[in-house]
C-alpha cells in the first residue's frame, strides 16, 4: 500500500536565514524561532485541511521524510459529493 508525502517550505529568504543560524549554532536567532513557528503552523494547517476533506493521515514508513505529512489514502467520498457541491461544479460554478 502506498501513500503520498506532503511538505511545505517557507520562502527562500527565510530558509537561508534559518540555515545560517543553524551553521552558527544559534537557536536564539529570531529567524530560526520564526521559521520553526511558521513551519509548524503551516504543517498543522495543511494536516487539518486534508483531514477535514476526508484524507487519511498516517505514520510515514520513511524516516528520511521527517517532518513531512504522510497521506495514506484519499477520502471514501469526495468532498464535493459529500457537501452536494458536485452538481454546482457540473453547472459551471468555479
Amino acid at each position: 500500500m502506498g501513500g503520498v508525502y506532503v511538505d511545505w517550505q517557507p520562502a527562500p529568504v527565510l530558509r537561508v536565514a534559518v540555515i545560517r543560524a543553524t551553521w552558527r549554532q544559534d537557536p536564539q536567532d529570531p529567524a530560526m524561532r520564526h521559521g520553526g513557528a511558521v513551519r509548524d503552523a503551516m504543517m498543522r494547517a495543511i494536516r487539518d485541511i486534508l483531514m477535514a476533506g476526508g484524507f487519511e493521515m498516517g505514520e510515514s514508513p520513511n524516516d528520511l521524510a521527517a517532518g513531512a505529512l504522510y497521506v495514506v489514502r484519499p477520502p471514501e467520498e469526495w468532498l464535493l459529493e459529500r457537501l452536494d457541491l458536485d452538481s454546482l461544479r457540473a453547472a459551471g460554478a468555479r
